[in-house]
């Protein structure tokens, strides 16, 4: 079954994967900071709309990139919880400062209640997501 596309721009994409009943973010190009919220804003729009409990976010083709912490962890991280979202399982950027980014990121999570997975391959990323009903 083919995914549903949602949202759509040159740097993201956002759609709905019904095999793993999950929302799927992928990253085409490292965004500026206000294309950052847009991606993370339609991902949430959508985690509303379906009543997903799953994310699978492609980051491999971001490189260093910056995002505003406070902003996700005061604002967009609570909302997410708010929506349910309970895990996200999560492509690492192959650009190692890229990585770094988004473990910083990343660490958002950790202080609410979303088990996250980290990977460097598509298929493990899914597995993991796939085992979580």
């Amino acid at each position: 079954m083919a995914r549903e596309p949602y949202a759509d721009s040159d740097v993201y994409s956002v759609s709905w994967d019904p095999e793993l009943a999950a929302v799927v973010h992928e990253w085409h190009a490292t965004p500026s900071e206000q294309a950052f919220r847009d991606g993370v804003n339609d991902l949430l729009s959508l985690i509303e709309t379906r009543g997903a409990r799953k994310v699978f976010s492609d980051c491999r083709a971001l490189d260093s990139f910056s995002a505003d912490d406070e902003w996700l962890r005061e604002e967009w991280a609570p909302q997410l919880v708010a929506a349910g979202i309970e895990y996200i399982a999560i492509v690492y950027p192959e650009d190692d400062m890229a990585r770094f980014e988004l473990d910083k990121v990343a660490r958002t999570y950790t202080d609410f209640s979303i088990a996250s997975m980290f990977a460097s391959e598509i298929p493990e990323a899914k597995a993991w997501l796939e085992s979580k009903e």
